[in-house]
């Protein structure tokens, strides 16, 4: 079942399209143009990276709160809180719909973490690729052009829609976790 393939390739193409727009401003106008087009991506850059900070962060605090649940329902004795008023045990409804949320908050890390590291590893090697001095510079400029039609077909690359209902069931747990989070 793929469900984060066409993600994945949106993210290449994006890579692709960034960094060989940042090449091709960098040999206009004294490589002004290259900058600005350069800090955004760096911009870019930190979000992801809070991006996948925060939803490591999430998961961790979610299954921190699943394995108080998961005590609090083994525990026998009566449970009160810090004003000594008893506490009512999770039923074991409330804590599968936290196991499901859980298991949505996991996926969205696991993919954001991914994410990261494909994309690091692919501005490495347009940076490789893009950056051959061994190559004439228009050879490097043709590179630059290909890496950008490449990543405008992977960008507007969509599911069919077989595709899209196989992928539906992981999207709609990511989607769910995503959602509460923001509701919190």
């Amino acid at each position: 079942m793929e469900s984060f393939g066409l993600d994945i390739l949106h993210t290449i193409g994006k890579v692709y399209c960034t960094k060989a727009q940042i090449y091709l401003d960098s040999q206009q106008l004294f490589g002004i143009p290259g900058f600005f087009t350069s800090m955004k991506a760096k911009g870019g850059i930190v979000m992801d990276t809070f991006r996948t900070v925060s939803s490591a962060l999430d998961a961790q605090s979610t299954m921190q709160e699943l394995q108080k649940w998961q005590e609090m329902k083994a525990n026998p004795d009566e449970l009160r809180n810090e004003k000594g008023e008893i506490v009512e045990k999770p039923t074991d409804e409330e804590i599968a719909q936290l196991e499901k949320l859980l298991m949505g908050k996991v996926l969205n890390a696991a993919w954001h973490g991914n994410k990261y590291e494909i994309q690091s590893t692919l501005r490495d090697v347009c940076d490789k690729v893009l950056g051959d001095k061994s190559e004439p510079k228009d050879k490097r400029i043709q590179r630059a052009n290909a890496l950008m039609l490449l990543g405008k077909v992977f960008v507007n690359t969509t599911r069919s829609k077989v595709e899209q209902e196989e992928a539906q069931l992981f999207e709609e747990l990511v989607a769910e976790a995503t959602q509460k989070k923001q509701n919190k």
